[in-house]
Protein backbone atom coordinates (compact mmCIF):
# COMPACT_ATOMS: atom_id res chain seq x y z
CA UNK A 1 0.00 0.00 0.00
CA UNK A 2 1.07 3.37 -1.09
CA UNK A 3 2.17 5.87 2.21
CA UNK A 4 -0.66 7.82 2.32
CA UNK A 5 -3.31 5.56 1.01
CA UNK A 6 -4.70 4.08 4.38
CA UNK A 7 -5.29 7.58 5.30
CA UNK A 8 -6.91 8.03 2.62
CA UNK A 9 -9.89 5.66 3.71
CA UNK A 10 -10.82 7.81 6.52
CA UNK A 11 -11.21 10.90 4.60
CA UNK A 12 -13.27 9.41 1.99
CA UNK A 13 -16.49 9.65 1.59
CA UNK A 14 -18.49 12.90 2.80
CA UNK A 15 -15.13 15.01 3.29
CA UNK A 16 -13.59 13.70 -0.23
CA UNK A 17 -14.59 16.69 -1.70
CA UNK A 18 -13.13 18.93 0.57
CA UNK A 19 -9.70 16.86 0.99
CA UNK A 20 -9.82 16.73 -3.26
CA UNK A 21 -10.59 21.26 -2.36
CA UNK A 22 -6.92 20.92 -0.67
CA UNK A 23 -8.49 21.39 3.10
CA UNK A 24 -6.29 19.44 5.16
CA UNK A 25 -7.39 19.13 8.66
CA UNK A 26 -3.81 18.60 9.66
CA UNK A 27 -3.20 22.00 8.33
CA UNK A 28 -5.96 23.37 9.94
CA UNK A 29 -5.59 22.31 13.40
CA UNK A 30 -7.86 20.32 13.52
CA UNK A 31 -8.30 16.62 14.67
CA UNK A 32 -10.31 13.71 12.98
CA UNK A 33 -10.68 10.40 14.99
CA UNK A 34 -13.61 8.67 13.55
CA UNK A 35 -13.85 8.08 9.63
CA UNK A 36 -18.11 9.08 8.54
CA UNK A 37 -20.79 6.40 8.59
CA UNK A 38 -20.75 4.71 5.47
CA UNK A 39 -23.86 4.23 3.11
CA UNK A 40 -26.81 2.87 4.58
CA UNK A 41 -25.43 2.80 8.18
CA UNK A 42 -27.42 4.97 10.77
CA UNK A 43 -26.80 8.33 10.93
CA UNK A 44 -25.11 10.37 13.89
CA UNK A 45 -25.03 13.88 14.77
CA UNK A 46 -21.21 14.31 14.14
CA UNK A 47 -19.53 16.83 16.55
CA UNK A 48 -15.75 16.29 15.10
CA UNK A 49 -13.90 19.55 14.36
CA UNK A 50 -13.45 18.75 10.68
CA UNK A 51 -17.39 17.86 10.48
CA UNK A 52 -18.21 21.25 12.00
CA UNK A 53 -15.67 22.86 9.52
CA UNK A 54 -17.06 21.31 6.52
CA UNK A 55 -20.48 22.61 7.33
CA UNK A 56 -18.95 26.44 7.78
CA UNK A 57 -17.34 26.64 4.34
CA UNK A 58 -19.07 28.80 2.28
CA UNK A 59 -19.33 27.70 -2.04
CA UNK A 60 -17.10 30.13 -2.52
CA UNK A 61 -14.36 28.36 -0.03
CA UNK A 62 -14.28 25.59 -1.88
CA UNK A 63 -13.34 24.40 -5.07
CA UNK A 64 -12.07 21.09 -6.62
CA UNK A 65 -11.26 22.43 -9.70
CA UNK A 66 -7.71 20.52 -11.46
CA UNK A 67 -6.39 23.31 -13.29
CA UNK A 68 -2.45 23.07 -13.48
CA UNK A 69 -2.79 19.56 -12.99
CA UNK A 70 -2.27 15.93 -14.77
CA UNK A 71 -4.71 14.41 -16.67
CA UNK A 72 -4.55 11.45 -18.13
CA UNK A 73 -7.21 10.16 -20.46
CA UNK A 74 -8.27 7.74 -22.93
CA UNK A 75 -10.82 6.63 -24.94
CA UNK A 76 -10.83 2.93 -26.41
CA UNK A 77 -13.21 2.14 -28.96
CA UNK A 78 -14.07 -1.92 -28.68
CA UNK A 79 -15.64 -4.01 -31.04
CA UNK A 80 -18.87 -5.97 -29.96
CA UNK A 81 -16.74 -9.10 -29.12
CA UNK A 82 -14.26 -7.31 -27.18
CA UNK A 83 -16.78 -5.54 -24.59
CA UNK A 84 -17.19 -8.25 -21.78
CA UNK A 85 -12.82 -8.11 -21.68
CA UNK A 86 -13.44 -4.32 -21.32
CA UNK A 87 -15.52 -4.73 -18.50
CA UNK A 88 -13.57 -7.23 -16.80
CA UNK A 89 -10.51 -5.19 -17.13
CA UNK A 90 -11.73 -2.47 -15.24
CA UNK A 91 -13.83 -4.11 -12.97
CA UNK A 92 -10.15 -5.00 -11.67
CA UNK A 93 -8.44 -1.82 -12.50
CA UNK A 94 -10.51 0.06 -9.73
CA UNK A 95 -9.96 -1.86 -7.06
CA UNK A 96 -6.09 -2.04 -7.96
CA UNK A 97 -6.10 2.03 -8.32
CA UNK A 98 -8.00 2.06 -4.73
CA UNK A 99 -5.42 -0.04 -3.09
CA UNK A 100 -2.11 0.70 -4.70
CA UNK A 101 -2.54 5.01 -6.19
CA UNK A 102 -0.67 7.73 -3.30
CA UNK A 103 -3.78 9.63 -2.19
CA UNK A 104 -1.20 12.78 -1.16
CA UNK A 105 1.51 14.42 -1.93
CA UNK A 106 3.00 15.11 -5.98
CA UNK A 107 1.86 11.52 -6.70
CA UNK A 108 -1.27 11.84 -5.66
CA UNK A 109 -4.49 10.81 -7.73
CA UNK A 110 -6.97 12.89 -7.54
CA UNK A 111 -9.57 11.83 -9.33
CA UNK A 112 -10.63 8.62 -11.25
CA UNK A 113 -13.30 8.19 -13.34
CA UNK A 114 -14.80 5.21 -15.95
CA UNK A 115 -17.34 5.74 -18.07
CA UNK A 116 -19.27 3.59 -21.16
CA UNK A 117 -21.32 4.34 -24.03
CA UNK A 118 -22.10 3.41 -27.32
CA UNK A 119 -20.25 4.17 -30.12
CA UNK A 120 -22.41 7.32 -31.99
CA UNK A 121 -22.14 7.18 -36.03
CA UNK A 122 -21.76 11.16 -35.17
CA UNK A 123 -20.36 11.84 -31.53
CA UNK A 124 -21.85 15.37 -32.26
CA UNK A 125 -25.48 14.01 -31.97
CA UNK A 126 -26.59 12.35 -29.29
CA UNK A 127 -29.62 10.98 -31.38
CA UNK A 128 -27.60 9.57 -34.31
CA UNK A 129 -27.04 5.77 -34.61
CA UNK A 130 -25.20 3.89 -32.83
CA UNK A 131 -22.37 2.18 -34.57
CA UNK A 132 -22.62 -1.19 -32.77
CA UNK A 133 -19.08 -0.19 -31.08
CA UNK A 134 -18.59 0.92 -27.26
CA UNK A 135 -16.87 3.70 -26.32
CA UNK A 136 -14.58 3.20 -22.93
CA UNK A 137 -13.33 6.27 -21.64
CA UNK A 138 -11.06 6.67 -18.57
CA UNK A 139 -9.60 9.66 -16.92
CA UNK A 140 -7.07 9.70 -14.38
CA UNK A 141 -6.40 13.59 -12.20
CA UNK A 142 -2.77 13.73 -10.74
CA UNK A 143 -1.13 16.19 -8.58
CA UNK A 144 2.02 16.00 -11.14
CA UNK A 145 3.43 13.81 -13.98
CA UNK A 146 5.13 12.03 -10.97
CA UNK A 147 1.87 10.45 -10.28
CA UNK A 148 1.05 9.30 -14.00
CA UNK A 149 4.95 8.02 -14.18
CA UNK A 150 4.72 6.30 -10.46
CA UNK A 151 0.84 4.78 -12.05
CA UNK A 152 2.53 3.33 -15.40
CA UNK A 153 5.53 1.79 -12.92
CA UNK A 154 2.76 0.55 -10.70
CA UNK A 155 0.51 -0.68 -13.41
CA UNK A 156 3.63 -2.93 -15.21
CA UNK A 157 5.00 -4.31 -12.21
CA UNK A 158 2.03 -4.93 -10.28
CA UNK A 159 -1.64 -5.39 -12.05
CA UNK A 160 -2.27 -8.75 -12.71
CA UNK A 161 -4.27 -8.04 -15.99
CA UNK A 162 -1.41 -5.34 -17.58
CA UNK A 163 -0.76 -7.81 -19.72
CA UNK A 164 -4.82 -8.55 -20.94
CA UNK A 165 -5.37 -4.65 -21.14
CA UNK A 166 -2.37 -4.75 -24.01
CA UNK A 167 -4.59 -7.66 -26.11
CA UNK A 168 -7.69 -6.02 -25.07
CA UNK A 169 -5.94 -3.06 -26.30
CA UNK A 170 -4.84 -4.19 -29.54
CA UNK A 171 -8.43 -5.08 -30.50
CA UNK A 172 -10.01 -1.33 -29.92
CA UNK A 173 -9.28 2.03 -31.62
CA UNK A 174 -7.62 3.66 -28.76
CA UNK A 175 -6.64 7.80 -28.61
CA UNK A 176 -5.89 9.74 -25.49
CA UNK A 177 -3.37 11.42 -23.76
CA UNK A 178 -1.25 10.45 -20.81
CA UNK A 179 -0.01 13.55 -19.22
CA UNK A 180 -1.62 16.29 -20.58
CA UNK A 181 -1.86 19.70 -17.76
CA UNK A 182 -4.89 20.68 -17.17
CA UNK A 183 -5.84 24.39 -18.64
CA UNK A 184 -9.45 25.06 -17.58
CA UNK A 185 -11.53 23.72 -15.11
CA UNK A 186 -14.18 24.08 -13.21
CA UNK A 187 -15.62 23.07 -9.41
Amino acid sequence: MCEGTAGAAQHHGEHSMIARAGYQPENAGLQYTKPPPRKGSASRASTSPLSRAAMNLRKEDVTVAHKGKIQLTFVMVAPPDAVAEGDRLFQTHGPWMETTHHRNGSKALLSYDVSKAPELSNPFDPASAPTGNTCFILSEVYETEEGVTDHFAQAMSGWKDFPALGEWLAKCKVSGAPAAPIFNSLW
